[in-house]
């Protein structure tokens, strides 16, 4: 009927389960993009995606993204 939560039972009509899914930073952290030291965005935003207006990146010189987190459309 439902799920379970705190032993109170809910009765739903549809559980929706999603994960893995990463909107913000997934697109380009799964590509193989460098920056000046030869460490991907992937190992830079492991921790936080910082960037300036989610346009720049720091060590990332040639590196504009558009609609990047941060960006003004994601908030």
């Amino acid at each position: 009927k439902g799920v379970i939560v705190g032993g109170e039972e809910i009765e739903l009509d549809v559980i929706i389960c999603a994960s893995g899914f990463d909107a913000l930073t997934g697109a380009l952290t799964i590509l193989d993009i460098r920056g000046e030291d030869g460490q991907t965005i992937k190992d830079v935003w492991s921790d936080n995606c910082d960037t300036y207006l989610g346009l720049g990146l720091a060590g990332f010189p040639n590196l504009l993204m558009i609609g990047g987190p941060g960006s003004p459309p994601v908030l």
